[in-house]
């Protein structure tokens, strides 16, 4: 989970960072670079690619199964939570992932980048 950083109630802020070519295990499933689980995380100007999830435990390219949400999230998976405590993600204009904005204002809900 997460080959550069696993996020687990806590905070983590990236900025002007490049993180490329990294890869969970085969058993690892989710969030290639970044994976988050109740915490707060915060991305700015920064640039992700070629990045790479497992495809679920089982290798296979059909995306995860954890929770039954699917997609892997090959950059980022953010696991929002219970409405207790959903953790937050927030992720500017300027950060890119493999070349494509994908602005995130403060979700909440699961989302797999």
């Amino acid at each position: 989970a997460g080959a550069v950083a696993a996020v687990k109630g806590g905070e983590l802020a990236v900025r002007g960072c490049v993180v490329e070519f990294t890869r969970t295990g085969p058993g690892a499933g989710r969030g290639g670079a970044i994976v988050n689980y109740r915490g707060d995380v915060r991305i700015s100007r920064s640039t992700f690619r070629g990045n790479v999830a497992a495809k679920g435990v089982d290798g296979s390219a059909t995306g995860g199964t954890d929770g039954g949400v699917v997609g892997v999230g090959d950059h980022l998976y953010h696991h929002g939570g219970t409405n207790n405590d959903p953790g937050s993600l927030w992720i500017d204009y300027d950060t890119t992932f493999d070349g494509k904005v994908h602005a995130v204002n403060q979700a909440s809900s699961d989302q797999s980048i």
